[in-house]
This record gives C-alpha cells, structure tokens and sequence, in this order.
C-alpha cells in the first residue's frame, strides 16, 4: 500500500479543499464516523455497506466498505443541525484494490441532495483525504442540513472502496459572546393553551398518588395528565385494572388517576385500547367516567360476547362504596356519584407501528380486520367514536396519525385527494382521514407523537436544534386534513400526547440539563404552532443502565430516565428526586400560562433562543436558552412599544443549580426603558418577568363578541307522492332517509339566518338543534350543508321546491357544502355542528343551512323549530374585530443602518509560473488566473490583493469580494477559490512568482497553502462575480488582509479580472458593518 497523502484538489469540479486545522475552530468539529458511527449519525445508506470493515484502515480499527450498485451511494443522516456552525466535510477514502471509481459528494437540506461535488477517480489501495466545503456542496449556513451522500455517478456498479474517519469540521469564526433579541410586544402568535402543559403518568406508576407527588405536579403546574400510559395502552381493561391477559392488577388504576388529576386541577387525556378491545368496552369506561346513575341506556355486548350492560351500572358502580365481599369492581366503587367529566379521550397509542399490541384479524381474539393497518384502523375507529360519543355526545375524540402521505402504508386502500384527485398515496394519515370522512365519524383531535433522536445516536448540541422541528409535522397534518377531509376539517385539532428527547432506552442525556433545556426549548416552541395539547413523557419511569452514556454528551448522572422525577429504584436518587426537566417545567410557571399571548419574537443567534409572552396580569415574561456548553452570552433586549418599570424578576436554571441540587435561582435587575442587556449563563433556561411601568396601556384587541342568532326561517321538505304541503309552521323540523331511493318518506330541514349585522372576521359559529322525544332510537351521522339559494320562505318551501332549486337530488341527497358533521343518537338533548370554516366569511350575508342525512338508516330525527315553545334552533357566532386603540406610550424599535464600506484594493497583481519569472504585473489592467493540467507547466497564474480594513471598527456581518471578468480569457469554467495569505509585506513592485514561492504562499504546482475563505463557479462569460468572505473576515476587524485567487483544477482555464488600475469594473471588497 502506498503512503497516505491528502487529496487537495478535484479534477472535474476543484471545489475540494486542502484539510483546515480544527485546532484553531471556535465550534468542535464534529465526528461523523471513527470506528463506528457517532453524534447521533445514522446509517440511511442504500449501497452494500459494512461499517465494521477491518478489510483496510486508515485510522483505528475499522472503516466503511461499500459496493455501490448504479447510482447507489454510503448515506449519513442526522437530525437536521445547524450547519452554519461548520465549515467543511472531511473524510478519508480507499479505492480498494481495484480503484478507478468515480463518485460524487451530495450534501442534504431536509432530505434534498443539493450541489454535487466530484471525487477525482479513487487510487487503488491509497487512502486519500476528501476536505469539501459545505458552501460548494450549497448546505452552508443552513437551519437544515441532515446528511451526507457519497454515491456513483457512472450508472454502473463499481468495485469495492473504503472511507474512515468522516468529520464535520468546525468553523474558524470566533465563537459570538451575545445576541440581539427583539420582543414584537403587538403580534400575537396565540393565545396559550393550558394543554401545552401536559405530563404522561402510567399503570406502573407506585409513587402516582402520593401526597408527595400531587405536591411536585402543583409546583409545575400540570394542567393535563394522560392515562394508562404509552403501549400498555393498547392492552389495558379499565375494568379489571389488568393487562390484556395479565393476572395482577397495575400498581394504579383509573380511579386512583382521577383521584390525582382532581386533586391537581388537570385535565384528563385517556387512551381507550384499541389494540385488543372492544368500542362497547370503550363506552363502558366512558359511561364509568361521565355517565349517569340513572340512565338505562344500553351499551351492548361486544364481539367478544361481553355483555358491558348499561350506563347507570358503571356510573352506579362509580358512586357506590365498597362491597364486604369483592366482585371484582371494588376498585371501581370510589364513592364518587358526580360524573369525572373526562373530555379528552385517543382511540389507542401510535397503532400504526408493529410494536404496539394489535390483535385485530387474530384468530380467537373478536377482533376482525388487520393489524397495524390505516384502513381497518379507520373502521374500527368509527366504531369507537359512535359508541363513545352515544354515551356522551360532548367527549373530544382523537385518532391516531403519523406525518406523510406515504408513512405506514396499507397495500390494497388507497386514499382520495379531495384537491387534486390523486389516488397514489396509502400512507396512514391520509387513509384513515378519508374513510372517516366516508364513514361520516371525524374525529375531534388527530394525536401525534414526537421524540427528536433515536437511541444510541443521542447529540447535545444537534438536540439543543431540534425544537424547530415542531413546524413541519403541524403543516403536513393540517395539509393531510384538508386534502383527505375537505373544509370541515378545520375545527379538528392537533395534540402532541408524547415528546420526549430519546424514542427508547433513555440514556445519561435524559436525565441531564441539556434535556431539562430541551424542554423547555421544546415547549415553547409548540406554543408557536397550532398544537393545543403538548404531554411530555413521562412524570415517573425508572432508571436505566447499559444504555447510551457516551462522555461527549454533557451531564454526571451515570443511568437514564424518562421520568422528570426519581420513581425511587436508586439508592443515590430518592423518591421524587427532581431531574432537570422537573426544573424546565417549574420555570416555565412564571412565562406564558394558560389564556396569556404569546408574542412574536426573535433572536439573531440560534445558541440564545428567546420566546416573550404577555401575562394577563400585563406583564412581559421573556423565556432565554443559552445552548452554549462553554460561552456565557448577552441578550441585547429590545421590547417593542412595551415600557417595563424598574425592576423585573429574573428566574434561571443552570449549571451551578443541577451541580449543586438547588431549585431555581430568584433575583432581580433594574430597566430603564424599551431595552436593556443581560448576560445568561452557558447552558442556562431564564424567565425575565417585567412588570409595566406605571401609566403605560398596551395596544388593545377588541374582546370577541358572541351574538346567539335565531332562524328567521326553518322548516322541513318530505317527499310523499307530489307533496305540496308546508312544514314551517310546525313546531319541529325532521331529517330522514330510507334505503329505498324511491321512498315517500324522506325528510330534509333547513334554516335560514341573517347575517348581515355581523362585522368582522366570524372566528367561531356553533349551530344548535334540540332533539325531542318524537325521534328514533339509533344513531346516524347527520351532515350541515351549505346551500346558495336563500329566497325561500317558510310559506314556500316543499320538496318540488327543494328539488328545482338544485339543492337536493330525487333521492335526498344534497348538493351543497358539507359544513359539519355530528353524530345523533335519536336521545333527547342538544347536538351542536361547528360551522365556523363554512360561515367565515359569510358576515354581512344571509345564509341557508341544510340538514340532511347522508345514509339509507331509515331513522327519523326530530328537532324543536323556532316555532316550539322552548329548546329553539340557535346559531351562536363569534366575531373578533381588528386591533384598536395605541398605547399611551408607543415605542416603535428601530435598528440602527448597516454601514456599508466600498473598498478598492491597496495593491493587486498577480504571478506567472513562465521560466524564472522575475516580471512585476502590478502595473497592469487586469488579474489572472490560470492552472494547467501539468504540474511543471510554465504558464499557471495566480492573482493577489491587498485591502486596508484599518477604518472597520465594527463586527462585520457580510464581506463579498466582486471581481469583473473581461473578454481575454479563454473559453469554459472553473470553481475559482479565494484563499486567504498572512503575508501583507508584498507590493506590486515586488511581487514576483518566485517571491511567492519563498514566502511559501502556493507551492510549485501553483496549489494555494493559504486559508479557504469561498469559492465561486466562474465561466468565460465576462461580467461580475463574487465571493463571499463573510466568514473569513469577521475576525480581521482594523487589518490589512491578503486574498489570493486561484483555480484548484486542472482545466487549464486562462481568466482575466479587471484590475484596480483598470479604467472601469475594478475589483471591490463591500464591507457591512
């Protein structure tokens, strides 16, 4: 094998670097892959890849081998980081005992290959150093950066090769020591939900109803608790306490977490078991929580042949005492008559994936249909929803979704996009979606689950990055739901009921700050999303060992845990021991709570996250997350039009607290004015809390103002024979629809209401029909439709009408706008349909509403019209004006202009490798670039200039170098780089090749050994073009600095640039200060 040797240059594209010495980085360079992949990097490879080859090493004891088919490629991928804080991609490479291979490096955005950079052909059995800028490969400075591919680009197979020691290489720019932050104190992003609040708890949970433990979910202020916890979900019998086939009752059952959730003011979330129940079991555990002693509603006997009895038996059980000899359900009889008032309740737990217990299609089990598939899943949901909603029509149901369109699939049920009637995706979301659409049983809350790395592959600083990830999954399930749902999708909401840091196997990362800030980060984040319920997972687990404790993450407890406190399994962390995520949580108490605004807000620096709220109390509380293991940083604080008085609290957690086992540090600090500056500590969360000054009023939003409207018309059409009679003096309306498309007795209602003193955006609209006793007894989905003609009249309206008017088939279908669906189970009572995407913008107008049933049930609904003495129709409708009126004290912030320096060089010349050169260029017109294919040829150029950057005296935030290509080139292109030289000496009387060559700036074969600073793709065309050196010269503040322009390659490309003393089109470096 020969000596290893460094590659510097690329023979096709030259945007290869020459290795820089991460001695001198200001970020760590991160590894990639050094005997086994590290930093939370994964294998997504689709070539034959061992990762353990001991076949050739360049360091350690192993590297990759890969056999790489047509276009297949060794793929790295990571949870998106910030490639900003990098410069380069560095790695070694073998071409095995053949070489010869021809390959490319991809860098990935998002999962999207950008620019390809050529490997010139692999030597065989020489280990090579590839150093690729990111800003060649078109990933720098970038929020998304997620993997690395290094593939064929021939379409052939190609022989065995081998890469090591893959490293992302950290920046040369000096570390930034503060940030500007910006609080928009009049945008609103939301209101705070109560719900973002939320805490996982679990069957196995021995410590949950401790007055110990009530006590730590108080200090938190856990507003939501979910129950029977994750996967066990999936098995759990409320009503025996049990496991799918288990024989020991869990240490907490559902009575006992009532007893919690009561005792803490929080709102239950339940997941019924979809895996191996039944929805009649289901409605008995919501007959249990909600239901009436009195009622003799039956729920029925399920597949399964269990009889579940009545309503008034579970509600009954629920208010009664003990019995002296157990039945079973002595752990049901809390004495407890008043209903729960559960309203959150998840038909199962992440079903969709094959670890979660699912015995649908099973033999014995009485379960039909298929495991873990969205479409059987959507049917049996159905099923839920009806038989859970009978029991009580004012649950919230939820279904269980994944991101994607093609996530999860089924093989054989396509789904139908309602925009663009495609039919090519089965992915779980859109399938399940679309068949309850069909099934007309939508639910009221899709629930997903977000854990941001996967066991084994755990990194601080890319965790500390991930909270922005929130965004995506939120905009892909509204768009799922629009597409597969329609309109009526918009009063469904979004809910987070699991997020943690790690999917499984927690490590020490789990249990140490950087989680704790994750947490934080995490859930203020959400709060800028449209999720309504956000659960963290969970409040007690137990310690775990052997799994990822690698000494790069951060942190000195040496086990993991999920829980936020100790459950109490270790000798060195008692019972309720709180870990920094309780810590997280206790400070998010004094920022944005439920009811209060969070405010748009901004930082210029990802490692200083800042998120404002405005209290209803009328203070600014700002949230601060230094992610800097290392770098204390000050926030430059500007408030807006917000005047704070002269003092403000100040709440932190940090390093010294989590050492030290102490809760969270109290102080103040004095303000005067719309900003100030504070200095947080490194790896540090802090709430500021400003009170306002005295006097100052804030802008004010108009409170909402709700109008409850009655009909001004209603009535109803039937179809017997050639009807003529009118129904709108009647003291009820009725909706009916036989199987029989030829029946006489089918019945549509309508309702018409007047809109036209409403102004404003109409932000809520709830219609409200009371039905009576005169109905059927069953249940059927009854669908609100829009309907365009509003002429009719109660004295008018009969069923040749309806017909003619086009908004109504012979066979009592409607053609209008599906506005809302609602389940009616034929009891008396009020049933509601959100009709607030329908009439948004229907203020000013007068609208017609039609109620009809969509199936063939026969069933016969009556509902009291406006002519009925009580339980009258009712549209209540909400509108939100704009903003009014201005503070007293308007402070509009204003950011001080950039300064912009034009600079023209001092010097500039350039070198000509011809014979012994001693010629001077400096007095010429132009620069020139050139390198040939031969080392020893005598005709390489490589151009220089000196600028004076004595008179910057400020941070620079952009330098781009602009060079005027002329016409005496020769035809093609090159990547032409600038390289930076610490020799200022020169001038252009003096500088000569051979001077170059001495003072050690390029070597023989005109190759730079300067600092890269950019690289530019330049072609024959003339014209301007640029480079920028932002990065290279933010720390040359009040210097005088060398830029060296050469071409890497080999083209043999000839490039002339207009000098300084040319008569136009000279070069200029723009400085903005």
């Amino acid at each position: 094998m020969s000596l290893r040797k460094t590659m510097i240059a690329a023979a096709a594209l030259g945007a290869l670097a020459a290795a820089q010495p991460s001695a001198h980085a200001q970020t760590s360079d991160q590894i990639i892959y050094d005997d086994s992949l590290e930093n939370g990097w994964l294998n997504y490879g689709w070539a034959t890849l061992n990762y353990g080859s001991a076949a050739t090493v360049q360091g350690g004891s192993k590297s990759i081998s890969v056999t790489a088919g047509a276009y297949q490629a060794l793929y790295v991928h990571h949870t998106a980081i910030d490639s900003s804080n990098y410069t380069a991609v560095s790695f070694w490479i073998n071409g095995g005992p053949t070489g010869g291979q021809k390959l490319a490096v991809y860098g990935l955005l998002n999962g999207a290959q950008k620019t390809a950079v050529a490997i010139p052909a692999l030597a065989a059995n020489t280990w090579t150093q590839v150093t690729v800028p990111l800003s060649a490969l078109g990933v720098d400075d970038k929020l998304t950066l997620d993997g690395f591919w290094i593939s064929d680009v021939t379409g052939k197979s190609q022989p065995t090769f081998y890469v090591d020691n893959i490293t992302l290489i950290g920046s040369t720019v000096p570390a930034r020591t503060s940030a500007n932050i910006f609080v928009d104190n009049n945008t609103v992003v939301r209101t705070m939900d109560a719900r973002l609040y939320g805490m996982n708890t679990a069957v196995w949970d021995q410590q949950l109803s401790t007055q110990s433990t009530r006590n730590a979910l108080t200090s938190v202020g856990a507003a939501t608790l979910r129950f029977p916890g994750g996967s066990t979900s999936d098995a759990y019998n409320w009503s025996t306490g049990k496991s799918d086939g288990g024989t020991s009752r869990w240490a907490s059952t559902f009575p006992s977490f009532m007893k919690v959730a009561e005792a803490t003011n929080a709102q239950p979330y339940i997941t019924v078991d979809y895996g191996s129940g039944t929805p009649q079991m289901a409605a008995a555990w919501v007959a249990y929580a909600n239901g009436d002693a009195a009622s003799t509603q039956t729920i029925g006997t399920d597949t399964k042949s269990k009889d579940w009895k009545t309503v008034g038996f579970w509600a009954g059980i629920r208010g009664a005492a003990p019995l002296a000899t157990d039945d079973g359900y002595n752990f049901l009889r809390v004495s407890h008559p008043a209903p729960f008032g559960v309203k959150y309740w998840e038909i199962g737990n992440e079903c969709y994936g094959s670890w979660e217990n699912d015995k649908h299609g099973a033999s014995g089990s009485g379960l039909s249909g298929s495991p873990h598939d969205p479409y059987y899943y959507a049917i049996g949901a159905s099923q839920f929803l009806t038989k859970m909603r009978s029991v009580d029509p004012t649950i919230k149901v939820g279904v269980v979704v994944s991101p994607g369109i093609d996530s999860y699939p089924t093989v054989s049920h396509p789904s139908l996009n309602l925009t663009t009637g495609d039919t090519t995706h089965h992915g779980w979301a859109p399938v399940v979606l679309y068949n309850l659409r069909k099934l007309y049983t939508l639910p009221d809350f899709l629930i997903y689950h977000r854990y941001a790395q996967s066991p084994g592959y755990e990194s601080d600083d890319s965790l500390l990055l991930t909270a922005s990830g929130w965004d995506a999954p939120a905009a892909n399930l509204r768009q799922i739901l629009t597409d597969y749902v329609g309109p009526i999708s918009s009063s469904i909401e979004l809910a987070a009921t699991e997020t943690n840091s790690v999917s499984s196997s927690p490590g020490k990362q789990s249990v140490s700050l950087v989680n704790g800030l994750f947490l934080a980060d995490n859930t203020a984040r959400v709060a800028q999303t449209e999720f309504n319920a956000c659960l963290w997972w969970d409040l007690h687990n137990s310690s775990q060992t052997g799994t990822n404790m690698n000494p790069s993450l951060y942190g000195w407890r040496k086990f993991g845990d999920y829980g936020i406190l100790s459950i109490g399994d270790r000798s060195d962390t008692p019972v309720n021991t709180p870990y920094p995520t309780f810590r997280a949580l206790e400070l998010l108490t004094h920022w944005a709570r439920g009811g209060d605004s969070v405010l748009t807000t901004t930082s210029d620096y990802n490692k200083l996250s800042a998120y404002g709220a405005r209290l209803q109390t009328g203070e600014l509380a700002l949230l601060v997350i230094n992610k800097s293991a290392a770098t204390p940083l000050t926030g430059n604080i500007t408030l807006g039009s917000f005047l704070p008085d002269v003092q403000a609290d100040v709440y932190q957690y940090g390093m010294d607290e989590d050492a030290s086992g102490a809760d969270l540090t109290h102080g103040t600090i004095p303000t005067t004015g719309t900003s100030l500056a504070y200095t947080f500590a490194p790896y540090s969360m802090t709430v500021i809390v400003l009170p306002p000054a005295p006097g100052w009023t804030p802008v004010t939003t108009p409170a909402p103002t709700s109008t409850t409207l009655a009909p001004i018309e209603d009535s109803y059409v039937i179809s017997l024979g050639s009807n003529s009679v009118k129904h709108g003096a009647e003291t009820q309306i009725t909706v009916k629809r036989d199987s029989s498309s030829t029946s006489t007795y089918r019945r549509t209602a309508y309702l018409k209401f007047d809109l036209t003193n409403l102004t404003g955006p109409i932000t809520s609209a709830q219609l409200s029909l009371t039905g009576n006793a005169n109905s059927s007894k069953g249940q059927a989905p009854l669908c609100v439709y829009g309907v365009s003609d509003t002429t009719w009249t109660e004295s008018t309206l009969v069923w040749s009408s309806a017909l003619a008017s086009g908004g109504l088939t012979s066979a009592d279908l409607s053609t209008g706008t599906l506005a809302a669906v609602t389940q009616v189970n034929g009891a008396p009572g009020v049933y509601t349909w959100d009709l607030t995407s329908y009439l948004a913008d229907k203020a000013g107008k007068i609208v017609t509403l039609q109620v009809s049933d969509p199936g063939t049930d026969g069933l016969y609904f009556c509902f009291n019209s406006k002519e009925a003495t009580s339980g009258q129709p009712a549209l209540t409708v909400t509108t939100t004006p704009s903003s009014g009126a201005t503070p007293i004290i308007p402070v509009t912030p204003t950011d001080p202009a950039p300064t912009v320096l034009n600079l023209a060089p001092v010097a500039d010349s350039y070198v000509n490798s011809l014979a012994a050169d001693t010629v001077k260029h400096g007095a010429e017109t132009q620069i020139t670039v050139k390198r040939d294919s031969t080392a020893t040829s005598i005709y390489h150029r490589t151009a220089y200039l000196k600028f004076d950057l004595t008179g910057v005296t400020s941070p620079i935030t952009s330098a781009q170098l602009a060079l005027t290509l002329n016409s005496n080139g020769t035809a093609g292109k090159a990547p032409l780089s600038v390289y930076g030289i610490g020799d200022t000496s020169w001038t252009e009387s003096t500088l000569t090749w051979n001077s170059a060559l001495a003072a050690g700036w390029l070597t023989a074969a005109d190759l730079s050994t300067g600092t890269l600073a950019a690289t530019t793709q330049v072609t024959s065309t003339p014209g301007v073009y640029t480079w920028d050196l932002t990065s290279y010269l933010a720390d040359k503040i009040g210097q005088i600095v060398t830029l060296q322009v050469s071409d890497p390659g080999t083209d043999g490309v000839y490039f002339c640039f207009n000098s300084k003393e040319a008569t136009s089109g000279q070069p200029v470096l723009t400085i903005q200060e």
